[in-house]
């Protein structure tokens, strides 16, 4: 990168390291560039888990080339980095890229893959559907059994310091169509089992906290 080492304060990885290639090089480029009380923000999908295994299958990868474990990713980001993780929280899925397809194949652009255009044979709608049953499925099957069938992935928050390690609280509530999270406290009640979303009023199926949510 273009920058004089030690030059930041933080750095911040949004959903892409699991886009990168070369995963290596880029975090020891984050290492070179960050000052010596820097910190790193990382969120990544779980690519072990069933929001990006459906992902990958609907998209034919969909840009992602690396799969991360969660404790592989930590300890791989310790070691290249040097920093040492202070607080994480899992991100729950909303499963968002199937209203966005459903939206997409309503006109499809030229170029799409031959994947993407089977699934204009479905009934519209279909998708938009079988979202809120994913939606509704994988949450009654991490509240009975304990599953994290609806966690996407995970936020890590990275400091050279010796803070011990904490989880923060995760939004259980996401909006299907935008992705956004939000305290179940704070969500306007359509009904007793759906909810609005705050930022584009999207009706979703509503979820009370369980387990380390809110």
């Amino acid at each position: 990168m273009p920058f004089g080492g030690a030059s930041f304060d933080l750095v911040i990885c949004h959903h892409s390291l699991e886009h990168i290639v070369e995963i290596d090089k880029t975090l020891s480029e984050i290492e070179r560039v960050l000052k010596p009380k820097g910190r790193f923000y990382v969120a990544v999908p779980n690519g072990h888990g069933l929001c990006d295994a459906i992902y990958r299958f609907v998209f034919e990868g969909g840009g992602h080339v690396n799969r991360f474990h969660r404790s592989e990713v930590v300890r791989l980001i310790e070691s290249r980095v040097g920093t040492r993780l202070v607080r994480w929280s899992k991100l729950y899925s909303s499963f968002a890229y199937l209203w966005r397809l459903d939206e997409l194949l309503s006109a499809p652009p030229t170029g799409l893959s031959k994947r993407l255009l089977a699934f204009r044979r479905l009934p519209r709608g279909t998708l938009r559907v079988f979202q809120w049953l994913l939606y509704v499925g994988t949450r009654l099957s991490d509240r009975v059994f304990g599953t994290d069938l609806a966690v996407y992935g995970w936020v890590f928050y990275f400091e050279r310091s010796e803070e011990p390690v904490e989880e923060d609280s995760a939004y259980l509530n996401v909006c299907r169509n935008c992705g956004a999270g939000a305290e179940a406290a704070s969500l306007e009640r359509s009904s007793r089992f759906t909810c609005r979303c705050t930022i584009c009023d999207t009706v979703n199926p509503y979820f009370r906290p369980f387990g380390n949510t809110i």
